[in-house]
């Protein structure tokens, strides 16, 4: 038995055929991964078992239950004859001390329930089990009871702790399946079989975000993404995340910052524009290979245009009114993608970051999922405003974008 948290270390050098983990939920998942490690030696036998809460939608516990034949507990009304949707809030009400038909409102009886597969073509056996299906649950006592427990407990608690339901943080600005839609029958694009037709005559932007190591000794990974400005629309033509162990030696920087140049000449970029903040070093070494391609930004706080500092040469963005600005282009279409089997993981990025409210302060604000990535999310960002910036009053369709000097 080990105790693994935000580090795996105490996971590493353990071998098993049973991986049992609990409390999924607070696991990031590159140390999930490290701990699946323990079966390698038995590709026969192996066994995993993951027990938690899901806490969010985008939780890995949530995420884990997904990828499973999703078995829910379905139990039939004996008044209706009809089956009951999985348990969920539509079984709670404060004037009802029992579990009762959503459809018909009568007694039901846990105890003639089902597991039903929602998911039935997967193998893989996952469970949701809600407080509610157990037949020696309490509905009233003063304290502990189900219906105590939704009158005192905040909306996500109640959702979490006893409905087995992962809550959604923050307003949901976009869907997958939106983005996906977004998607084009095409795959992405070879930087060894570039069309010359398909990047003449239009601008070509690169955007780059660097790699850096966490403090808590995870490893991110510099992307980059080349997309062409159409007349009506941006095209991402290729992205790439440089993971794996060929670019995590020693040598890594030199190897990503070499394809990434052969990248800007392949598709004949126009303008790379890239994060100053934790690239500050890349960007250098990249801007002297060249030159004014290589463009630096920098997010700021309040209210502003996007500004020049000449000073520094690097834009200024103000965060918050510029990702208000993308997500409006995204649900609008304004972005397209290679194909769904290719884009999807990049698209990921995009779901992982939701919209915060500060009372105290009146200000809205971006977040990201804990341990989940938004990386490509900021390419998008970057490849508009360097759109807007290239094309200004030229490109209708953005609208119009202040611009200070």
């Amino acid at each position: 038995m080990e105790h693994v948290g935000t580090s795996a270390d105490s996971a590493r050098g353990s071998s098993a055929p049973t991986i049992i983990v609990d409390e999924v939920q607070d696991i990031p998942r590159e140390n999930l991964d490290v701990i699946m490690e323990s079966a390698a030696n038995f590709p026969e036998r192996s066994k995993y078992r993951f027990t938690g809460t899901c806490k969010d939608d985008r939780n890995i516990m949530h995420q884990l239950f997904i990828d499973t034949c999703q078995f829910e507990w379905i139990i039939p009304c004996a008044f209706c004859n009809q089956d009951n949707p999985p348990i969920g809030m539509e079984h709670i009400d404060l004037e009802r001390e029992y579990l009762f038909c959503s459809l018909c409102t009568e007694s039901i009886d846990t105890l003639e329930g089902r597991w039903v597969a929602q998911n039935p073509k997967c193998k893989r056996v996952g469970y949701r089990i809600p407080r509610l299906i157990d037949s020696n649950t309490v509905w009233r006592n003063g304290a502990d009871g189900i219906l105590d427990k939704y009158e005192i407990y905040s909306r996500n608690k109640f959702l979490n702790e006893v409905m087995a339901i992962p809550s959604v943080q923050g307003e949901a600005l976009i869907t997958l399946q939106e983005l996906e839609s977004f998607c084009e029958n095409r795959p992405i694009m070879s930087p060894d079989n570039v069309p010359r037709e398909e990047i003449f005559g239009q601008a070509i932007i690169a955007a780059i975000d660097w790699a850096y190591n966490t403090e808590i000794g995870g490893l991110s990974h510099t992307i980059i993404s080349i997309a062409k400005v159409e007349q009506d629309h941006i095209k991402i033509l290729y992205m790439k995340r440089f993971s794996g162990p060929y670019y995590e030696g020693m040598e890594g920087p030199d190897l990503v910052l070499d394809e990434i140049l052969g990248l800007v000449t392949a598709f004949g970029v126009d303008w790379a524009f890239a994060d100053h903040r934790i690239g500050n070093k890349e960007n250098l070494r990249l801007k002297q290979r060249i030159d004014k391609r290589m463009v630096e930004v920098e997010y700021s706080t309040g209210s502003h245009p996007v500004i020049w500092k000449n000073d520094k040469k690097r834009f200024s963005i103000p965060r918050t009114e510029s990702l208000d600005r993308l997500f409006n282009q995204l649900r609008a279409g304004r972005f397209t993608f290679p194909n769904v089997d290719a884009s999807t993981e990049y698209l990921t990025d995009i779901l992982n970051v939701y919209t915060k409210y500060n009372d105290e302060h009146t200000r809205r604000s971006y977040e990201r999922k804990g341990g989940a990535s938004d990386d490509f999310l900021h390419l998008m960002n970057y490849t508009l405003i360097a759109a807007i910036q290239y094309y200004g009053e030229q490109m209708p369709w953005l609208g119009k974008y202040k611009y200070q000097d």
